[in-house]
């Protein structure tokens, strides 16, 4: 769905109001049916208003004056930082959120505040670029039974598998080898928990 802006809104009221449908301005303007109608009424609440927008994010709240100076005071105090202050206010029986806080330290230039804020981080999977360079191998224990797996690191293939009744070296070792001689490639790393 496409964003609305007050030229697409004013464009959808008139057609609706000139008797066009709503499933053929819908599909015109690639929104819902729904959002036609609410449009529609909007414009019968609210007239030429129905065309702005609404501000994206919450509305504002206003705080009272003397709670603002009471956060001034603390800061200049004390030093402290937001947290702290929403911590002491709490004790003393106010019920601000720490945001609001940090919004009145910034306001009265008492914080620097991070002009671009840091985004989520993207997900980064570490892998080694050529396949057959680096497997993974743990055990398992399930019913009694102790699980062998060789992975690849870059492709996530299993590699070789085994069913064991003991948890050895040796049996670590043949499962290995089987891996090796099946797929015929053999690993430069190989990466294990060692045995914790």
């Amino acid at each position: 769905m496409e964003k609305l802006t007050e030229k697409k809104r004013k464009w959808i009221i008139q057609q609706f109001r000139a008797g066009r449908s709503a499933t053929v301005i819908a599909r015109v303007q690639h929104i819902s049916r729904q959002m036609v109608y609410k449009l529609a009424a909007k414009y019968k609440k609210e007239g030429v208003e129905a065309y702005k927008a609404k501000k994206p994010g919450r509305p504002r709240t206003e705080i009272n004056p003397s709670f603002v100076e009471r956060v001034v005071e603390t800061r200049k105090s004390t030093d402290y930082g937001s947290e702290k202050i929403h911590f002491v206010l709490n004790q003393e029986g106010f019920s601000v959120s720490r945001r609001h806080i940090q919004i009145i330290l910034d306001e009265q230039g008492l914080t620097n505040p991070c002009p671009k804020r840091r985004g989520q981080r993207k997900y980064v999977r570490y892998q080694w670029p050529v396949s057959n360079y680096m497997w993974h191998t743990d055990w398992s224990k399930y019913k009694g039974k102790w699980y062998l797996a060789y992975l690849d690191d870059r492709s996530r293939k299993i590699m070789a598998t085994g069913v064991f009744d003991n948890a050895t070296e040796a049996n670590a070792i043949f499962v290995l080898y089987q891996a090796i001689l099946t797929n015929g490639a053999s690993p430069v790393i190989l990466l294990s928990d060692k045995g914790t």
